[in-house]
Parts: structure tokens; sequence; C-alpha cells
């Protein structure tokens, strides 16, 4: 889960749906604000059921084991539900396979989509006899793209009967006859009729969600209620706890009577030992937040307690600070006779759990690749540089906040260091400035959103804190949230402007730099917290003499000059230019690659009143915007636009092909 991609989101989705169905969950985490995160998102859910555990908070102030809440248990009345209705639970899970068939769907009809549009490529190329042998020197791209389309459609050839896929292999094929082309075109037609659906996957989507959270609560009540007889094991087990001082650990049959009643239970990786019994398969599924702080070792305990484990994290967010040397390591593994090369998996040195868990063979591994949080501009930059361009813009734009006259991403303010002798990795210059900065926007300017202060270094953090309270009122700091610390004490935080001092200059020490330079993690962090705005205030000459190359690359990012594509040369493909001369020739005026919520429609049309269209041709297997950005799933893309006054309009290639009078008069009609 990349920074604002919904990881806690998911994981209380994980959680509930397993509690829908009768299971019980353990959800752990190396810190208590991952805990947090995930409570918030469930609480209120079902409020009245008391169904959940926590076993220890950062105050203190809550501490309970299974054996205490075996002596709650064990006073409570037995009572039998009477409104649970399991119909309703039946019917959710008729519409969540309704949903997950028309997605499946969905997804068949867009590849027969994409391979139709490859066949009358290559079939109006063949008709302008302009196809020659796939030897001749010109025509190497051609062969080139092809083989990419000839991979592209093996990969369905398994879902296919034998006879379908010898007629898709042969189409496939370089010089296949023009014959050959136009009777796969046609099956192909013809198959696409068999995945039409006119299932509103957008609507079936909230129609499960309202369904669930109405049927959650007297779920949860009905599974959690214990028998008579368990009840009094119970009472027996508390009674007996009692007496022997709580000295015998819980035994199994007991432990599962708890997990019945309070089948979700939240805990840190280090309150889990003492808490929570060492009883193998105890939880149904056992989800650990932040692994890739967390070393192998610590979490073997919790694997054992679990049938199923879900393991979370960020690999390209901060590393986790190993508790033993690689030597010692080594060490370790021969002294138990066990070779190195085939257990380094299981490094205790080198290897975090997210780390372990990414070399398990045949893992379901998933990204979370849809960004809520941060601007389109914060999103490209930390996509680019760390997740090779995989994220996608989904933030609602009416929430961002930014300062006046500043636009949401980026930016980058040049501060000259000052010429003085320390050692302590302070920068008195990049604190002065963003004070400055600061006062004006809370003072002069009443900035309502919230406000962080992020440096690698605690001594720059510390003299930040001394300056700004003496500059701005502390009922204003408190107003905008301010926060101010490293970028290891950010992590899972977020704020709506990001400040973020690099400290960093000519006269650095080497030790500093290092620091900065040997992770080049800390700046996705650094600069993700930010909602709005990230605004660097640091000197951009030394940045840009890449003594640190990803401070340089940042820097490079935050002062580049954009450019707006525009006219004819920004279309990619040849379908996008026929649509916008066709359009053009109406005496419409279609924008091409006009840019909203950080992305990019294929054509923008703008109409009577506040009728905005948004226009995409589709049939392009790997389709991307004029970035090279790949697109998102057309029906959450569709879903955002559309709250936001877009009407959609989508054409496949084949429909314009058969009529393309008809689609653009479908836009006439739409315009006015």
């Amino acid at each position: 889960g990349p920074p604002g991609t919904g990881k806690s989101q998911t994981i209380a989705s994980i959680t509930l749906s397993t509690l829908l169905n009768g299971g019980s969950v353990l959800f752990t985490s190396k810190n208590h604000q991952a805990l947090d995160a995930v409570i918030e998102r469930l609480s209120g859910l079902a409020a009245d059921i008391n169904y959940s555990v926590r076993t220890y908070d950062r105050s203190g102030d809550i501490d309970v084991s299974f054996k205490d809440v075996v002596d709650e248990i064990a006073q409570e009345a037995f009572h039998q539900t009477q409104d649970f209705d399991p119909k309703l639970k039946s019917k959710l899970s008729t519409m969540a396979t309704a949903r997950s068939n028309a997605l499946i769907k969905k997804e068949r009809l867009e590849s027969i989509e994409c391979e139709i549009a490859d066949l009358l490529y290559r079939i109006k190329f063949r008709e302008t006899g302009k196809y020659q042998s796939v030897g001749a020197p010109h025509q190497n791209y051609e062969k080139h793209l092809f083989i990419r389309r000839l991979l592209q459609i093996l990969a369905v050839f398994g879902r296919r009967k034998p006879e379908e896929a010898k007629l898709a292999e042969l189409a496939a094929a370089l010089d296949a006859p023009l014959s050959t082309l136009n009777e796969h075109l046609e099956k192909l037609r013809f198959e696409k009729k068999s995945h039409t659906s006119d299932v509103d996957i957008i609507k079936l989507t909230d129609e499960i969600a309202d369904l669930a959270m109405h049927v959650l609560p007297s779920v949860l009540k009905a599974q959690s209620e214990l028998s008579e007889e368990a009840l009094r094991e119970l009472l027996e087990e508390s009674d007996a706890g009692k007496l022997l001082d709580h000295r015998q650990p819980l035994g199994k049959a007991i432990a599962e009577k708890v997990i019945k009643a309070r089948p979700l239970w939240l805990s840190s990786v280090q309150s889990a030992s003492k808490r929570i019994p060492l009883i193998p398969g105890l939880f149904d599924v056992v989800v650990i937040d932040e692994a890739t702080q967390c070393d192998v070792a610590s979490a073997i305990p919790l694997l054992y307690r679990a049938k199923k484990v879900v393991i979370v994290g960020d690999d390209k967010q901060l590393k986790f600070i190993p508790n033993i040397g690689k030597a010692q390591d080594l060490n370790f593994m021969r002294l138990h006779g066990l070779d190195p090369t085939k257990t380094v998996r299981f490094s205790q040195s080198t290897l975090s759990l997210f780390d372990a868990g990414l070399r398990v063979p045949n893992a379901q591994k998933t990204l979370l690749t849809s960004q809520y949080r941060s601007a389109p501009d914060i999103v490209d930059y930390i996509s680019s540089q760390f997740y090779g361009g995989a994220l996608n813009v989904a933030v609602n734009h009416d929430t961002l906040k930014c300062p006046e006259n500043q636009k949401p991403g980026i930016a980058w303010t040049d501060v000259k260091p000052v010429l003085e002798i320390r050692n302590d990795n302070v920068n008195r210059a990049e604190v002065n400035a963003i004070v400055e900065h600061l006062k004006s926007l809370l003072v002069n300017q009443k900035y309502a959103g919230t406000v962080g202060f992020v440096t690698p270094f605690r001594a720059q953090v510390m003299m930040f804190e001394t300056e700004v309270i003496k500059k701005i009122p502390g009922e204003l700091l408190a107003k905008a949230k301010l926060k101010a610390g490293t970028v290891d004490s950010f992590q899972g935080d977020e704020r709506d402007l990001i400040m973020f001092s690099p400290t960093l200059t000519n006269s650095s020490t080497s030790s500093a730099v290092n620091f900065v330079r040997k992770d080049f993690r800390r700046l996705n962090v650094a600069v993700s917290r930010a909602k709005a705005v990230a605004h660097v205030l640091g000197d951009l000459d030394y940045a840009k003499s890449n003594a640190v190359r990803s401070l340089g690359k940042l820097a490079e990012f935050a002062t580049r000059k954009r450019s707006m594509a525009a006219g004819e040369n920004v279309f990619d493909s040849e379908w996008e230019r026929q649509v916008f001369h066709a359009l053009k020739k109406r005496g419409l005026d279609p924008i091409p690659q006009y840019e909203v919520a950080g992305r990019r429609l294929d054509f923008a049309l703008f109409g009577l009143g506040d009728i905005k269209i948004d226009l995409e041709v589709d049939g392009r297997r790997w389709h991307t915007d004029i970035d090279g950005n790949r697109k998102v799933s057309d029906i959450w893309r569709d879903h955002q636009l559309k709250s936001m006054g877009w009407k959609v309009i989508r054409f496949w290639v084949d429909e314009l092909d058969k009529d393309m009078e008809r689609c653009i008069g479908l836009i006439e009609q739409e315009l006015t």
C-alpha cells in the first residue's frame, strides 16, 4: 500500500468481510498509529455490539488480556437474538457474486474489443495496398508491433475452445491472409454479444455497501452469542483463575469460546505475547500492518496463531532497523546447521517481514494503485520516482486546501544558506524562511488548512519548534494542527500543506549527506505526507548539484517547465485523429488531452449551459495518455468524472469503424 492508497480502508474491509462470514481476525502492527487508523474506520459500524478487543494503547489506559475478557464474558447474561434474518446475508452473498461476474464479463469484453481494434488496424493496413513482406526493411516497426500484439492475443488462448484458439493463432500470424483476418473479426464480433451485461456495477457496489452496513450489526450479534453451556464453562474458568491467581494458561477450547464472543482483536506486535494465548490457528485471519517495520522473528508467534495471514506494508517507504548484524545472523544460521544460501529469505539482519513475504512462492500479491490523498502533481512525482508509474490519481479536488496564489502540487523556494560553522545538522536560513512563510500564511492570509514541518534531522526540528512559537500565536498553530517532526516520525501522517526542509548545503557534514543519501525513500515519505501542497524550502543549487541524487530529482521535478500539448500532435492513435477531424467537420470544437482531476481526457467538448463531455476512444490494449500514464479502470474513472458534472461517452474502435457518422451524431445530441 503506497502512501494515500487506502491501506487502512482495505484492512477494515478485509476485517469486516471476514467477520460477516463468521470468521475471526487479529489485526496487529508495530505502531499504535496504524491501529488507531483502522479502529477509526470500524467505530460506529456496529457501535452497540461488543465484538472487538484492543489489548493495549500508547497511553497505557487500555491493558486487556484474554483472561480479562473471560471474566467479562462470564458475567454476561444468556440471550438469543431474534432480529437476525439469514435471508439478508444470503442476498448479500448473491449480490457480491453478481458483481464479481459482471466485472469478469466487462474485462473479457474489453479484451475482445482490443483484439477487434488490432484486427481492424491490420485489415485497413492491408486494404490500402501498402502491406509488403514482413522482411522488408521499412516494415521493422510494423513487425515489432505485430509481435507485441501476438503475445497479447496468446495470453487469452487458455480461455478459448481449441478451434477458436486455432483461428486466433492463424490470425495473429504476421503474414495471415486477409480472409483469415476477416473471418476472425466476425468470430470476435459474435463472441462479443455473449459478454454484454446490463448490470450497473457502480450501483450494485453501492447497494452491496448499504446492505452490508445494515446486516453487519445483527450478524455480529448473532454470531458472537454463546450458549448457556459455553457461558457456564467460561464462568468456571473465571472462578478457577481467581483461585489459582491466573497462573494456568488458557486452553484451546476456552480460547475459542472467547474468540466466538469477541471475534476481532487489535494489538501491537509487542503487546500480543502477554495478552493473547499462543494457540495454533486460533484466528481465521491475522493481518500484520507496517510489515516493512517488522522483523521476521517478531512475527513468527503471530503467524503461528493464524490460519491465514495478510501482510501489509510498503517497501518503498522507510526500511526497518534490524536488531542484529549480518555477522551475528550468519553465526546463528551456522550454529544451527543451516545453509545461509538456502535460508537467506529468513534473514533477520537484512529482511523485514514484508520482504520475507514477497519471497513466498505463489503468494497472492496486490498493489493498491488508486491514490486518494494527494494532488495530481504530488502523485505524479511519487508514482514516477518510486512506483514505476503505477499510481492513479483518485483525490477529490474539492477537498484540497491550498494557500492563496499557490496551485496544488510541489513547489520549491530557493533558500541560500547563511555562513556559519556548525556540525549539528541545522540550517538556520531554512528555519527562518519557513517560519516567516508560515507566519504570512496563518496570520496574514488566514490559511485554513493543516500544516506539517518535515526534515531529515531532529536538530532542525528542535530549532524550528523554538523559533515558530516566538513568531506565531499558539492558537493559530493549534488551529492549523501544526506538527513538526523528522521524516521517520511523520510516516503514516498527513497534512494539507507540508513544508520540507532538506537542511543540506555545501557546508553540510559528510555524515549528514550520507544519512539522506543512503535511503532515497525518505523523500517518498516526506513529499507524500502532503494532500494539497508539498513546499520545499532549501538550497536549490546544492540540490541540483546531485550530491544527493534523490534530492536532485525532486528539485528537477519541482522546477521543471511543463508544456501543455495541444493540436494534432497529441493523438495517441489514428482513430483519435479521425474522430478529431470528424468532429471539426461537424462544426464542433473538441479539445484533445484536456486535463481534469489529474487525468487527461481524449477529448473535452463543451455545450449549452453547463454541459461538458468527456469523449474517450477505446481500443488499444495498453491505452495511455499523452504523458505515457496508463489509463485508469474505466468504471471508477468514469464514476469520478460524473460526480464532477461530466458526461462520459466512450466509443470502441469497432463502433467507429461501423458508423462514424452515427457516433458523431450522438455527441451532437448530448451537447444540446
